[in-house]
This record gives structure tokens, sequence and C-alpha cells, in this order.
């Protein structure tokens, strides 16, 4: 996993180990120990977020999830909803659609229903709407950290 910027996290680019040096870095180990090069497999789903690999003969598989140097967000499908009862369409974005103030407001099913559909309907393309982890440094107050997201 990609070092990602959060509110309270300290992230700066130069602590971030990009995609390719960590497939690089597993890579040249295997090399290393004399075992076959890890291959890259096709992803379970269309919205996978973890770049697969698999080493020949082993069980497991290796998964490197890429979001700031090889953004994956034009297939995620993921909504998430804060402990304080927020809707949030992206981990990066700045927007929250309180579903537990409407739930305690006596919102019906339907209602319920369409603010999830309004919430995925403005889904940015990437990054919650910026250009690049850089700019995802100036969302300020309106970055949640990692662990309010339930990231």
């Amino acid at each position: 996993l990609e070092f990602m910027p959060f509110d309270g996290n300290s992230w700066s680019a130069n602590r971030l180990v990009p995609q390719a040096d960590m497939i690089e870095a597993f890579q040249k180990h295997l090399e290393v120990k004399g075992l076959p090069r890890a291959e890259r497999l096709p992803p379970d789903s269309l919205h996978d977020v973890a770049r697969l690999w698999q080493v020949p003969g082993w069980k497991g598989r290796i998964g490197v999830i890429s979001s700031m140097t090889d953004a994956f967000c034009g297939g995620c499908n993921r909504l998430r909803v804060t402990a304080a009862g927020e809707l949030r369409n992206c981990l990066f974005g700045e927007e929250g659609w309180s579903l537990l103030e409407k739930i305690r407001n006596g919102a019906s099913d339907e209602a319920l229903v369409s603010q999830v559909g309004d919430a995925v309907q403005r889904k940015h393309s990437k990054l919650g709407g910026k250009r690049d982890m850089f700019e995802l440094r100036e969302r300020g107050d309106k970055a949640l950290p990692m662990i309010a997201l339930g990231g």
C-alpha cells in the first residue's frame, strides 16, 4: 500500500515508496533467493484496487495498492460510512452526506437510496477531484484521517 496523504499522518512525497519500487524490490528478492519471478495476474474484478502478482508454485498472491503513482480511481466502486454516520464516496473526497441525520429525522428507504445514488453520481474520476497526490495536501480540514473513513 502506497503511503497516502491523510490528516495527521505527516505525509510527504519523499516518504512514498512507489509501486514500481515495491515490485522491483520483491522481484530482486526472489532473484537473489534463486526463485522464479512473480507473474502479474489479471484482476479478480473490474473494481479491484490491488495489482496482483503470484510466484509460480506459491499458494498466496502479492497485492500492491498504488493509490498515488498509478491510481485505480476509474474502477473504484467503493462507498464508506463513517462512525459518525456520514457517507463518503472517496477516501480523498471533501464532501460527505449525513445518513445518520436523515435516519434520525425519519427518512424513508427511498430517500436514503436517493441520497446514496446522489453520492455515487458525484464521485470524481480520480483522487476526490484533485489533480495529483500533491494537491491532496491542500484539502485542509475537509480531509478526514484514514481511521475516521473506515479505510
